[in-house]
């Protein structure tokens, strides 16, 4: 039975798990659908749960392919830490956003049945 697996996170495809990947997962927080490649769990949704397995496995290189790339840690203005602060950020708001949603729309019905609309 063959057991090896690679590391998740590798979302360019470029085998190697940097700050590129990262990146992409951060640019495309809070995207649903089928068959996303940012989606490394595969839940239907990018978020900070897929950026986790970036961080684990960070400066990780796929053993199974002869590589010259190298992976990178840092841009010039980007660290992983910067990312996921962003990603952080970015799901605080859009929680905050669902919730005032919600409100709004838990409100709106009330309303109409005040008004026996």
């Amino acid at each position: 039975m063959y057991t090896d697996t690679a590391v998740a996170g590798d979302v360019n495809g470029d085998h190697v798990i940097d700050i590129y990947d990262a990146k992409l997962i951060v640019n495309n927080a809070g995207i649903s659908g089928d068959r996303l490649k940012e989606d490394l769990n595969k839940d239907g949704v990018v978020d900070i749960i897929d950026f986790n397995f970036v961080e684990k496995n960070f400066i990780s290189i796929n053993p199974y392919f002869p590589i010259s790339n190298k992976p990178v840690e840092k841009t010039k203005n980007l660290t992983l830490e910067e990312l996921k602060k962003t990603l952080i950020d970015y799901s605080c708001t859009s929680e905050l956003f669902q919730h005032r949603n919600s409100l709004r729309n838990n409100f709106r019905y009330v309303y109409m049945i005040r008004l026996n609309i």
